[in-house]
């Protein structure tokens, strides 16, 4: 035999996300100049370096090389052990060729992300949104979903509150948001409430700190805003009717003369003439009423504007520790009025997302917490012409790449939605 190897350790622990080395002694015992090929063997050959992998011993000497172990952190490579060998393969005397053999022991990580959807919902007592949660980590946990509200105006109710999740697999949660109180009439009220998802071991302790995600529930009245002229309506209807009944179909006004007939439904018609000059009166005031407090995000727009609806969208892509930017810019004499933003995360990136508008920062958001996250604005945000959204995409780690794309970074969407008053040129 000309070929001796042997590890430096045969055990060696690997701390996912984390490199890890040890040393591999090899030695000529030949007569001759020996060059030799190695090459890991086992379910770590993909995340494992040998430096140097190729080299070349003098008779009756020796050689260290570098074994670099860098398990992915991800769902891929489960905790625990992990066989492997490294071969030592002679150029001259291939039949020498040795295996030594060693354990790695990948230690547990979790990694627990959520989303919720829809993150805004409305009802006049109670709306459903699902939580989507992402076991990460590479060892089953079990996670638990709690709601709650700060000013504990609502009821919360999670099916099912708790359940496991293995590796790489994702479980969804329905839960109920339900006002303690109805609202009766008057404009609607939003409820801003916070999900907690707790992850737990098999022993039921807490591995990493709870998942919070926002949320809000629009609180509509149970009376429509324009249920009085509705019900003014009915009862002229109900009048009408009940005058019907009254002067046309009573028994005693078959037996009258056609004369006497005729007052009576002159009459009639001037009662419901009447009814109906009320009722415009009183149309007329309730206008005058709005008008003296207009709702800007009902605002008619100024004589010789024009509408038209706008939905574009933004995209950043930037390698790890980089950032990119893309914006929108209002055009000449227009003024953009902003309803909807869709935030997309494909690749599941880690990093953060900035939107500016008109120079001002609206929000920042991290990209590990979501895939898909929409905003919806009761009241339009208004930007000025020439003035832009920005958004700015600040990479930390890509996701693994979309298909057809050729280069691994990081790749955010934005999609922007709402209307663009143009004035008309004079």
């Amino acid at each position: 035999m000309t070929t001796l190897a042997a590890l430096q350790d045969t055990v060696l622990d690997v701390t996912p996300g984390e490199p890890a080395s040890l040393f591999l002694t090899l030695r000529n015992t030949g007569s001759i100049v020996e060059g030799y090929t190695l090459t890991v063997v086992g379910t770590a050959e993909t995340w494992t370096t040998v430096e140097p992998a190729e080299l070349s011993l003098y008779p009756d000497t020796d050689a260290q090389v570098r074994l670099t172990f860098n398990a992915p952190r991800n769902s891929d490579v489960p905790a625990g052990d992990v066989p492997f060998a490294v071969r030592v393969l002679p150029r001259e005397h291939p039949e020498t060729a040795v295996a030594p053999e060693g354990l790695l022991r990948v230690q547990p990580f979790t990694d627990t992300t959520g989303e919720l959807t829809p993150r805004t919902a409305g009802g006049r007592i109670f709306s459903r949104t699902e939580v989507a949660v992402d076991n990460r980590g590479n060892i089953p946990v079990s996670v638990r979903v709690d709601a709650k509200d700060a000013d504990d105006a609502l009821r919360f109710e999670a099916r099912p509150p708790q359940q496991p999740v293995q590796p790489g697999q994702a479980v969804f949660t329905k839960l109920s948001v339900r006002a303690r109180k109805p609202r009766w009439r008057g404009p609607s009220i939003t409820h801003p409430y916070a999900v907690a998802i707790t992850t737990m071991d098999k022993k039921d302790r807490e591995t990493q700190p709870p998942v919070l995600l926002d949320g809000n529930l629009v609180q509509n009245p149970i009376i429509p805003r324009h249920a009085g002229r509705w019900l003014a309506a009915l009862l002229a209807l109900a009048l009408l009717a009940a005058l019907g009944w009254m002067f046309l179909l009573k028994p005693a006004v078959q037996s009258a003369a056609e004369n006497a007939v005729a007052s009576p439904v002159e009459e009639l018609n001037e009662k419901v003439a009447a009814a109906e000059e009320k009722a415009e009166a009183a149309d007329d005031k309730a206008e005058e009423a709005k008008s003296g407090n207009p709702d800007p995000s009902t605002e008619p727009p100024p004589p010789g504007t024009t509408r038209s609806p706008l939905s574009t969208r933004l995209e950043a892509d930037a390698a790890a520790n980089a950032s990119a930017t893309d914006q929108y810019v209002v055009p000449k004499k227009t003024t953009f009025s902003l309803t909807d933003i869709v935030l997309e995360n494909p690749q599941g990136d880690t990093g953060r997302l900035d939107v500016e508008v008109n120079g001002a920062l609206l929000f920042t958001v991290s990209l590990a917490n979501f895939r898909d996250l929409d905003y919806h604005f009761v009241t339009p945000l208004r930007v000025p012409a020439e003035k832009s959204v920005v958004i700015r995409l600040t990479c930390q780690k890509p996701g693994p790449r979309l298909v057809g794309t050729n280069s691994d970074v990081c790749r955010s969407f934005v999609l922007i939605a709402g209307t663009n008053a143009k004035k008309a040129e004079t």
